[in-house]
């Protein structure tokens, strides 16, 4: 398997994922997500990338389009190809991070093993919000990891800690 692929998070799950005559050196891996354009870490380094006409004339719902964490199949990665890449497929989802709403779901990432959830220990510091989140991740079945920051600033974080530990 690519070095450069395992860098980014590609492992046998998603190596399984690849139908016959599908090569993981057209695998890539969405790290940042602009409207419909997509910068992607591939092979050839970070490149843009767009939705192929297939995929989007295919997509119903977000959740059929790529998100952050999503490894993609790309089109056009050569030298002759003019424009950004081409993503013709998503490849199956280990984890989904997704935040319920009212009347829908928001696709927040996909593939992520740890969640860091960060607080301040500060005005700002919310249990509710610190038990929404950690509901979150392990709906997604991410390992959460609480971060609990400006201990600093606080004149006594031990009931912050203890807060915090119980939910």
């Amino acid at each position: 398997m690519d070095s450069h692929l395992q860098t980014y998070g590609f492992s046998p799950f998603f190596a399984a994922a690849l139908a016959p005559g599908e090569s993981p050196d057209f695998a890539a891996r969405i790290i940042q997500e602009h409207k419909e354009a997509y910068l992607v870490a591939a092979k050839p380094g970070h490149i843009w990338a767009e939705i192929s006409g297939k995929l989007r004339h295919h997509g119903a719902v977000r959740a059929d389009f790529p998100a952050v964490g999503d490894w993609v199949l790309l089109r056009g990665l050569s030298d002759k190809h003019d424009g950004p890449a081409q993503i013709t497929r998503i490849l199956p989802r280990k984890t989904t991070l997704v935040r319920r709403l009212p009347a829908d779901e928001q696709l927040l990432a996909t593939n992520v093993d740890l969640a860091f959830l960060g607080s301040s220990l500060n005005d700002n510091f919310n249990l509710r919000r610190l038990e929404r989140y950690l509901t979150l991740a392990r709906e997604s079945h991410a390992l959460p990891v609480v971060l609990l920051t400006k201990a600093d600033l606080c004149p006594d974080p031990q009931p912050f800690i203890s807060q915090s530990h119980a939910v």
